[in-house]
């Protein structure tokens, strides 16, 4: 009979199916004749909320349509809608659409004010004293905020602002979104406003007994303080930060540490800059010796943000830094800590200088890489970067991943120490990804846990990617397909099939339908059920990209495959088959115009194939430049038969040309593809400075390579 686990890898949707009575049907009917306002005023007045949620939608399109109309009939109704409904649901969307509104500039900041901004303020600032009752005081606060920054820049908002102080005074509870809001509308406001007006407020929230609105207004107040001079902030903004530095309460002073590591990057006078690092630091003594998780764990986290906003050029800060180093990755008691140094250890190696990993920080290296949280020696793999040669750099790495293997019993471990793997195409070429990585990464395929073995496919087909080497990539899939697919062993044939998943995943349905389309056709008639099992949600997948009428002959193959899958005798593999022919009905293998322009998955395709293109050219511009540079060595070979001569000196020259062009293929090879991560610090130090000549040569080279393939396209 059947077995429950024969379908617990695969779901399907369930189609649900329910009758309504006629009366229900042309209750919820709206005639498709009807003018947009119409239709929108219909679904407003519905008693389906599903048609209600419709309407508050499509408010902005009959906008376009019909100003005048909307603006009379169905702005009204849809604000008392809004005053009326108690479902959170609904003040949600009707939130969305108000924000829609004015991001398309349907609704200026006039007619904003005199329709909805005093409604916004009663939910924001509730005159009941029951909060929890009926206040969606949350919703409308985040909305007005996001509305504050649909506005342009030029729009003067102090008559929101008046709007806000007055419905402001009912109550003491609604201080922490006045803080927010008011934060918000300072970025709109002159400096003498936010001086004479907020600066009161925020003096006063910092006064405030209750600790959650000192802390929420500390956590605002950098965004104050980037709006004024600095001999403003210096006077203003600054004394605030001195009283809060000193609070009683430890989250205010974790709070203000935060803050001031935020501010610190905007900031340009001497005075200042030594003035916040003081109390940086004073705030981090006062966190480690407070022994509290949170504190301490913040200070590790924000490590990165810590090394840019203390200057090198001091000797204590520098050695203070070294010193809270340390003392952060020794502490046993917080692994978050450790984890957090793991995940800066090359930030702080910037900072100090290189010297100081052999000189002090060797050891440290070593402990963390083989530390007893697995999280940690993972983090290790993947954040270690220009501190070592390359070479020992991937040798102990593979040292590491080989220990883990053979010397831990579980699997997580492995699966995080593989899953570090897939960003060393960051770190090291492409030449040593081929030669060192992906054959460690293969050889984690024939591990005994099947979990270990899916990550394994999945992090080796995501390396294969990043190879700029088309023949590589051909070989590697041919391997692939001669170990698993041809293998007498049925389980080795799903793994194919998992291979094809991930192909799926991380490359283009161009790649996918011209490499693998027909070997998975081709797996119809193995004869073990489990493979065809497997074989079922990957046909709904592969249907999902197929497009009429290009792929007419691999649908209907896909199709007549399902059919035969349906009239198998066995009820899991029958049942499979029969869900399976209900969701490929349901795709459409056609394209529209709006869903290829606007569709994400077709956005992200193209992006993908873009990626592969461009890697192609990058291979084809390689091997054209080998050709060039082979030319002049058969010339070369030619006039060697006349001369005896010029034989030596000929071959001198040839071999320092092929030596050029191997240069050359190698640093095309270690082209970086991660342009995401470049850095948003405005300051940089002096480590980095000394360090950052070779990083601009080897960025030069590569965008050189860029230039040329992107030339060569555009001819």
């Amino acid at each position: 009979g059947r077995r429950p686990d024969d379908l617990d890898e695969f779901w399907f949707e369930k189609i649900v199916v329910t009758t309504k009575t006629a009366e229900e049907i042309r209750e919820h009917t709206i005639a498709a004749d009807l003018s947009p306002v119409a239709k929108t005023l219909a679904m407003l007045d519905s008693r389906s909320d599903i048609q209600r949620l419709a309407g508050i939608r499509s408010i902005s399109s009959v906008i376009i349509s019909d100003r005048d109309e909307t603006f009379n009939r169905i702005l009204p109704k849809f604000k008392a809608i809004i005053e009326q409904t108690l479902d959170n649901g609904e003040h949600s969307v009707a939130a969305e659409a108000i924000v829609c509104m004015i991001e398309q500039k349907l609704l200026s900041y006039s007619e904003f004010m005199l329709l909805f901004s005093p409604m916004i303020c009663k939910f924001v600032f509730p005159t009941t004293t029951n909060r929890f009752s009926t206040d969606f005081g949350h919703i409308w606060c985040q909305a007005l905020c996001n509305i504050i920054d649909a506005f342009p820049n030029t729009t003067s908002i102090n008559s929101l602002l008046d709007l806000v102080f007055n419905h402001s005074l009912h109550g003491s509870y609604v201080r922490d979104r006045l803080a927010i809001i008011l934060a918000k509308l300072s970025t709109r406001l002159n400096a003498q406003t936010i001086e004479n007006r907020l600066l009161p407020v925020f003096k006063n929230f910092i006064n405030d007994t209750n600790s959650d609105i000192r802390a929420l207004a500390c956590q605002e107040l950098p965004i104050l303080a980037r709006l004024f001079e600095s001999n403003q902030m210096l006077n203003l903004i600054l004394p605030l930060f001195v009283i809060l530095s000193k609070d009683d309460n430890i989250n205010v002073r974790q709070t203000c540490f935060e803050s001031l590591l935020d501010l610190s990057n905007s900031l340009n006078d001497s005075r200042s800059i030594e003035q916040v690092s003081d109390m940086i630091i004073a705030l981090i003594k006062f966190g480690l010796s407070s022994r509290t998780l949170k504190f301490v764990s913040t200070i590790a986290i924000r490590l990165h943000d810590l090394c840019h906003a203390l200057t090198i050029f001091r000797v204590d800060e520098y050695q203070f830094i070294r010193e809270t180093f340390l003392r952060l990755s020794q502490e046993k008691q917080y692994s978050e800590c450790r984890l957090a140094c793991a995940k800066h250890f090359s930030s702080v190696i910037d900072y100090l200088g290189p010297d100081e990993l052999t000189n002090g920080f060797e050891e440290l290296f070593f402990e963390l890489c083989n530390d007893n949280d697995t999280k940690v020696c993972a983090t290790m793999l993947s954040t270690i970067i220009n501190i070592s040669d390359s070479d020992r750099f991937i040798n102990q790495l593979l040292d590491y991943e080989r220990q883990i293997f053979e010397t831990t019993l579980s699997w997580r471990s492995c699966i995080l120490c593989l899953q570090a793997f897939a960003h060393l195409p960051y770190l090291l070429s492409s030449e040593q990804i081929q030669t060192k990585i992906l054959p460690r990464v293969f050889q984690r395929i024939y591990s005994k846990q099947v979990c270990v073995r899916d990550t394994a496919v999945d992090i080796y087909v995501q390396l294969l990617r990043k190879i700029p080497r088309r023949s590589i990539r051909r070989t590697a899939f041919q391997k692939l397909k001669a170990e698993f697919l041809l293998n007498k062993s049925y389980q080795w044939r799903i793994m194919y099939i998992k291979v094809c998943r991930q192909i799926l995943v991380h490359y283009s349905k161009r790649f996918f339908k011209e490499n693998f389309l027909d070997t998975i056709i081709s797996i119809e008639y193995d004869p073990v059920l489990s493979v065809r099992i497997q074989l079922v949600p990957l046909l709904v997948e592969i249907k999902s990209i197929l497009r009429l009428p290009a792929d007419l002959q691999s649908i209907s193959k896909i199709e007549t495959m399902m059919e035969y899958f349906l009239a198998d005798k066995t009820l899991t593999l029958h049942d499979l088959a029969n869900n399976g022919l209900l969701q490929l009905d349901q795709i459409r293998s056609y394209n529209t115009l709006s869903l290829s322009n606007h569709s994400t998955d077709d956005k992200n395709d193209q992006q993908k194939e873009n990626e592969e293109y461009f890697l192609d050219e990058i291979d084809i511009s390689s091997r054209r430049s080998l050709n060039k540079s082979s030319e002049p060595y058969s010339i070369s070979k030619r006039l060697t038969d006349t001369s005896i001569s010029t034989k030596q000196q000929t071959s001198l020259r040839t071999s320092q040309l092929l030596k050029t062009s191997a240069d050359i293929h190698r640093r095309k090879s270690s082209l970086p593809t991660d342009v995401h991560h470049q850095s948003k610090d405005n300051k940089v130090s002096v480590t980095k400075q000394r360090r950052g000549q070779t990083f601009t040569d080897a960025t030069t080279s590569s965008r050189l390579i860029h230039q040329t393939s992107t030339k060569k396209n555009s001819k």
